[in-house]
């Protein structure tokens, strides 16, 4: 299933905004692994690098605040994922995402 077509879909490669990402392996905060579906349960999902994205994780926690779960995985790329598991975002562009989801906050696609 996707979105791809829809207001949420979004360009470029695969996976694209609007599309329903497969279930993988993540690492949490804790350093435990787990499954990215059984993280989201209602709540959004930044999939981060191992490594940097700082600033991509505090922007999207202070837009989403307790909803948000920081995931670690192997991409290079970040990736904000919708509850219900839809690629909402990706990218490595702090103003990007910060847009993004000003836009959608104010359309309403995301909760206060």
């Amino acid at each position: 299933m996707s979105y791809r077509k829809g207001p949420l879909g979004g360009r470029g490669a695969k996976p694209r905004p609007g599309d329903r990402l497969s279930d993988r392996t993540v690492v949490r905060a804790d350093g435990g692994t787990t499954r990215l579906h059984a993280e989201l349960g209602g709540h959004w999902a930044l999939l981060a690098p191992h490594a940097g994205a700082n600033e991509l994780e505090t922007v999207a926690r202070q837009r989403l605040g307790d909803r948000l779960g920081i995931l670690r995985h192997q991409d290079e790329q970040t990736m904000l994922v919708r509850p219900d598991a839809h690629l909402a975002w990706r990218g490595s562009d702090t103003a990007g995402l910060e847009r993004w989801l000003d836009g959608a906050l104010e359309r309403g696609q995301v909760s206060r």
